[in-house]
């Protein structure tokens, strides 16, 4: 048994599942992963006992709830956030307030994202390049020093990127990046 409960507890996530589980019994927990989308604009923020309660608003418009054990101090209505390792709650009732949600999604909020897509244009502004980028799901707009790109971007380039997600500004249509790699150069 104590072999069996060493294992179950090495696993981080567990830890905070088992967690969650003990502060609300009652709530019904499932391994139910959020279908399409780990990224939403931050609708509200609250906080309770060493958890960040959120609720984001999804691409489609829909919305959920959210809570997360690392997310940033800092955390503001309309940051964007990714997330990873979404595990359900039904019926959940948080304890500091009496509030309960239907459905709690409890995840791991991820600092770090990398994304790759297609050059769509570039334009130059002082000393910026702004680039359009095309990925399976939408459209970005990058920004980048043109000192940090070592070479010339052209349209239908197929790049990747690593950022952190903005947690302090809202309504951010671009985003700043310290590097961009050039996976392959375009179909001739």
């Amino acid at each position: 048994m104590t072999v069996y409960l060493r294992k179950f507890l090495n696993n981080s996530f567990l830890i905070l599942f088992s967690f969650l589980m003990l502060a609300a019994p009652h709530a019904v927990y499932s391994i139910e992963a959020v279908k399409a989308s780990n990224e939403g604009k931050v609708n509200s923020v609250s906080f309770g006992k060493g958890y960040t309660f959120l609720n984001v608003e999804l691409s489609d418009g829909t919305s959920l709830d959210l809570a997360s054990a690392n997310a940033n101090s800092s955390l503001k209505v309309g940051a964007t956030v990714h997330w990873r390792n979404a595990r359900k709650a039904s019926q959940y009732l948080r304890q500091s307030d009496g509030k309960t949600y239907p459905d709690l999604y409890i995840v791991e909020l991820i600092n770090n994202v990398q994304l790759s897509g297609v050059v769509l244009s570039t334009q130059t502004v002082a000393d910026d390049i702004y680039i359009a980028v095309n990925t399976k799901q939408k459209e970005h707009m990058l920004i980048i020093n043109k000192r940090l790109l070592p070479n010339k971007l052209s349209e239908g380039q197929h790049i990747k990127w690593t950022f952190t997600p903005n947690t302090l500004e809202s309504n951010k249509n671009s985003t700043r990046v310290e590097s961009i790699e050039i996976v392959h150069k375009k179909n001739k």
